[in-house]
């Protein structure tokens, strides 16, 4: 059976991993192919009736917004994920707005990566920080305390291990 990434290293990290055997488990992958979960269940990977489980990236979450490459408008991953704050940013700088994520991009827009938006707002940089702080809110957490927020969900779904993996490319 063919799985996609985040339901693949649901598997890794149910067998090898922190979760190691698990019967239940939820598995979130934040990165450069997008914004998804894997979710073991009676140590099995849930696919869903339309193999659509986890699909976070594609869970509408505002009225009106972006479009995704999925074809709708709205789902988390054009609003939040790691290409979305690239692009927001760019924009930013296309238009005028003052960065310090310009110099770490070697003066190059399209050299932007989600890490130095994540590090150029840690050390104070307003626009990326206005940047991340709008995308954390999508995920219904504050930037300073996604960690707690999302321990917070792993108890309250039920699931034992919550295993968080994030790259910002």
């Amino acid at each position: 059976m063919v799985v996609n990434l985040a339901g693949a290293k649901a598997i890794a990290e149910r067998t090898l991993g922190a979760a190691a055997m698990a019967d239940d488990m939820i598995y979130l992958e934040y990165g450069r192919t997008g914004i998804g979960a894997g979710i073991i269940s009676g140590g099995k990977l849930m696919h869903g009736a339309t193999h659509a489980a986890g699909e976070l990236g594609h869970t509408h979450m505002i009225e009106e917004g972006p479009a995704c490459k999925c074809g709708s408008f709205c789902c988390l991953q054009a609003i939040a994920g790691a290409a979305a704050i690239q692009t927001r940013i760019r924009k930013a700088i296309a238009d005028g707005g003052g960065s310090e994520l310009l110099a770490l991009a070697g003066g190059d827009p399209p050299n932007v990566s989600g890490w130095m938006i994540l590090s150029a707002a840690k050390v104070g940089d307003k626009a990326c920080a206005a940047i991340v702080e709008q995308a954390s809110k999508s995920f219904g957490v504050r930037p300073s305390q996604s960690g707690e927020s999302l321990q917070s969900f792993g108890s309250r779904s039920g699931s034992a291990p919550f295993s968080l993996q994030g790259k910002v490319c």
